[in-house]
This record gives C-alpha cells, sequence and structure tokens, in this order.
C-alpha cells in the first residue's frame, strides 16, 4: 500500500528531533542473569467488542525449577509523537480497567515447569468505531513463597531475575482498517535532517514493514524522485502507528536533494 503527501509551505510545527520505539513485544529482566523465568504467548492479541471474539487466552510457562508468582495486568496505552509510552499505574486507573476486563486468573503461582492459562475478556463499550489499543503486562512478582506475607520492594538475592513481558492488546470491530497520511518536511533546527510524519487517520492500527520513501520537490519540474529503502529507513521498521495516532521520525537529507518543498509518498507493501 502506497501514502503520499506534499509538505505546505505555511506549515507551523516542526519537530526538530525525535526517537520512535515501536516494539509489538517488549521483555524486560531485572537481576542478575539475562534469561527469562517464565513465558508468556501469545504477546499481539486482538479481541472484537462482542461475542466469542471478546474473550482470548493466554499461557504461561514456568521455565525455572522453582515455585514462581505472576501477576496479569493490563495499562492503557497513550503513545507521544516519539512513540514514548506512559502507563497509568494508580488505583484509579486499575478501576477503571476492571470496568473493561475481566482476567482470570490475575495472580497465580506457577510450579516448576508447570503451564497455565489466562482467560481475559472484554466487557467494556461494545460500540466504537475505532480500535482501542491496550498493553498486557505479565510480570514475577517480589514474593517469598517461603512466606507470602512478606513482599520485597527491590531486589533481593532470593530471587535472581524479574521477568516481565508487555505485550500487545487491541479491541477492534469489525470492518477497522488502517489509512496513513504521511508528510516530510524540512527539520528547522538541523538542515541535514527531514522530518518524516505519518498519521494514522484511519481505525485500526498498522505495523510498518519493508518501508520504501519516494521523495522529490515539488518546485521542481520533471526531476527524478528519490527512493529511500533498506536501511536508510531503519527506525521506520516494525513501527506501529495506532489508530487516530501520529508518529515522527528524523531523516537525513537526501544527498542527492536540495532543500525545498517536498512530495513524498511511503510504500508499506509487505514482500
Amino acid at each position: 500500500m502506497i501514502y503520499s503527501s506534499t509538505y505546505k509551505k505555511n506549515r507551523k510545527s516542526i519537530y526538530p528531533f525525535c526517537i520512535g520505539f515501536g516494539l509489538m513485544g517488549l521483555i524486560h529482566f531485572a537481576g542478575t542473569e539475562a534469561s527469562a523465568s517464565f513465558e508468556f504467548n501469545p504477546i499481539v492479541a486482538q479481541l472484537t467488542p462482542t461475542g466469542p471474539g471478546a474473550t482470548v487466552s493466554f499461557s504461561v510457562t514456568n521455565l525455572d525449577a522453582t515455585k514462581i508468582p505472576v501477576q496479569i495486568s493490563i495499562v492503557s496505552r497513550e503513545p507521544d509523537m516519539m512513540g514514548k509510552e506512559t502507563y497509568k499505574v494508580t488505583p484509579e486507573a486499575a478501576k477503571e480497567i476492571a470496568k473493561k476486563f475481566n482476567i482470570y486468573p490475575p495472580q497465580l503461582v506457577l510450579n516448576p515447569k508447570e503451564t497455565r492459562t489466562i482467560r481475559v475478556s472484554w466487557i467494556g463499550e461494545s460500540n466504537s468505531p475505532v480500535e482501542i489499543p491496550f498493553r498486557i503486562i505479565a510480570e514475577e512478582l517480589p514474593i517469598d513463597l517461603d512466606d507470602p506475607n512478606k513482599v520485597y520492594k527491590n531486589a533481593v538475592a532470593k530471587i535472581a531475575i524479574s521477568t516481565r513481558y508487555i505485550g500487545s492488546l487491541y479491541i477492534t470491530p469489525t470492518g477497522a482498517k488502517p489509512k496513513l497520511k504521511v508528510e516530510a518536511f524540512p527539520a528547522k533546527e538541523n538542515k541535514e535532517n527531514l522530518v518524516l510524519q505519518i498519521e494514522n487517520e484511519g481505525t485500526a492500527h498498522q505495523v510498518i514493514k519493508n518501508p520504501k520513501l519516494t521523495i522529490s520537490l515539488t518546485a521542481t519540474k520533471d526531476a527524478k524522485p528519490i527512493l529511500i529503502s533498506g536501511n536508510s529507513l531503519r527506525d521506520l521498521f516494525n513501527q506501529n502507528i495506532l489508530a487516530k495516532k501520529s508518529r515522527m521520525f528524523i531523516l537525513p537529507w537526501p544527498k542527492e536533494l536540495t532543500r525545498g518543498n517536498l512530495k513524498v509518498s511511503l510504500d508499506i507493501a509487505q514482500d
């Protein structure tokens, strides 16, 4: 699919710098060894607002030879233009999530090598025309199972690893589709860079795969467009543009192109 646009001369908002992250699933480790104590699958799931598809099952497998306590939680997802996400973990936020999801069980103790199933059901609004994104978090709890009432605030020697999975969870209405709008313009403060802004005007998220950027000057007639692909667009690989959200990326200004107003198209067709 190809998305195109032309940069307008009177644009007022120009971001000189940005860094983007768009991983569909993240795993964090805290401890003395760089390995997970349990597995959590799938890392990405889509639910429907109603019907059988409003429930999804996740599997949690203990990889250790000892018991481990695991907690499952869900948080709202609000990335900024740079892709940075912040999560509300207040009691009020937890109450709002409880009105939208049933998680069973939300906490469990896994025996050595045991696999358990977690069921997550959407019980929130059923008529949203736009996909609603969340993060599902599976994390090892800092609890001493020999003394369950004792909770450690910091990592201790007895807990060598603290594993935390951060997955993607979408409530996707029937017929929801992404629709990207792309613009490119000169960076205001650094003449060596151009700013690429991608807005998703559609109703579902879009993960960018194998991007190819075609760019040219609007003021130059019959100019041969410049194609940018591969490693030059590595910052766009696997980036996720959520429905009704925008992302900004900073790219080096193409050496073959003089500065000016730009016409750009982005091809994200999968190979």
